[in-house]
C-alpha cells in the first residue's frame, strides 16, 4: 500500500482509500491507519462501518463531527469483542 501511494505520489495521482460496504471497525482500523500514513490523500478515506447494527470491536470506530480518530495502542488500536464472535459463529 505504501509502495502504491508513493508511486501514485510521483506520478501526480491523487488518492483515496476506499474500503467495502458493511466491514467491521477492525477493517476500518486498518484504513485509517494507512490513511495517516499516506502523505497526500486529497481525495479522503472512508469507511465502511458507519451503518453496521453490529460490530465485532468493543468500541467500534465512530465518525465524530466529521471526523475519524487514528485507534492508538498495540496492532490496530482496536479491541475484538470475543463474547460476541463466539456468539456470532
Amino acid at each position: 500500500m505504501m509502495r502504491g501511494a508513493v508511486l501514485c505520489d510521483t506520478v501526480g495521482l491523487e488518492i483515496n482509500l476506499a474500503v467495502k460496504i458493511a466491514e467491521s471497525s477492525i477493517a476500518a482500523a486498518a484504513n485509517l491507519h494507512c490513511a495517516a500514513a499516506i502523505s497526500d490523500l486529497r481525495f479522503g478515506c472512508s469507511t465502511g462501518n458507519q451503518g453496521n447494527a453490529l460490530d465485532v470491536t468493543e468500541s467500534p470506530v465512530r465518525m465524530i463531527d466529521g471526523v475519524f480518530t487514528v485507534p492508538t495502542g498495540p496492532g490496530l488500536g482496536i479491541e475484538v469483542d470475543e463474547k460476541l464472535v463466539k456468539s456470532l459463529a
